[in-house]
C-alpha cells in the first residue's frame, strides 16, 4: 500500500473518530448521529421505527467514499449539483468548520476526489457559491494573522484611525443544514 493511501486511510479513521467522541445524549437525539453509532457498533437500523437509511445519511456518505461507490444521480445536471451540495454540506458540517473552515474545505475536497465521482471544478463551484466574508475569525485565521490575534486580545480592533489598513475579512462557507 502506498504511503498516500495509508495517510488517506488514517485521515478517514480520524474523520470517523470525531463522531464517536460526541456525547451519547446528543447522539441519541440526532437521527443522523444515531445511524452512525448503529453502523459503528454493527447494528442495523430499525426501519419500522422510522429510522431510514438514505444516500444522504452521513455514515452512508462516508461508506460510499471509502468504497469508492457512486452516489445515485438522476440524468440531469441539476440533480448532480444538488446531490453534490448536500454531500458537501453533510461532510463539511461534520468537521470542525467553525475553527478551521479552509482545512475542512480541503479535507472534503480530498475525500470527494478520492471517491472519484465528482471533479475538482464541480466541488470548487459548490464552495464558491457558499462563500461569505466574516470578521468573526476562526482559530485557523487568527493563526495566519498573529498581529490581528494580538490586537483582538488587547481589544484594539475597534480603533480605526485614518491611514490604517482595513480589518481583514475571513472567507467562510455557509451551507444549509440538511437533516
Amino acid at each position: 500500500m502506498s504511503e498516500q493511501g495509508l495517510d488517506f486511510r488514517c485521515d478517514v479513521l480520524k474523520f470517523l473518530i470525531i463522531f464517536v467522541s460526541k456525547s451519547i445524549s446528543y447522539r441519541q437525539k440526532n437521527p443522523c448521529l444515531r445511524s452512525i453509532d448503529n453502523a459503528y457498533l454493527g447494528r442495523t437500523p430499525n426501519l419500522s421505527s422510522g429510522e431510514n437509511m438514505s444516500q444522504y445519511d452521513l455514515d452512508v456518505i462516508v461508506q460510499k467514499i471509502q468504497d469508492r461507490s457512486p452516489f445515485e444521480l438522476k440524468d440531469n445536471n441539476r440533480s448532480r449539483q444538488r446531490v453534490l451540495k448536500i454531500i458537501i454540506s453533510k461532510l463539511y458540517r461534520s468537521l470542525d468548520y467553525k475553527n478551521e473552515p479552509r482545512a475542512c474545505r480541503e479535507k472534503v475536497t480530498q475525500l470527494l476526489l478520492f471517491q472519484g465521482q465528482f471533479g475538482k471544478e464541480e466541488i470548487d463551484d459548490i464552495f464558491k457559491k457558499a462563500v461569505q466574508r466574516s470578521t468573526d475569525y476562526s482559530k485557523e485565521f487568527l493563526e495566519q494573522y498573529p498581529e490581528l490575534a494580538r490586537e483582538l486580545s488587547e481589544g484594539r480592533t475597534g480603533e480605526k484611525k485614518s491611514g490604517e489598513k482595513e480589518v481583514p475579512e475571513e472567507i467562510i462557507y455557509r451551507f444549509q443544514n440538511y437533516a
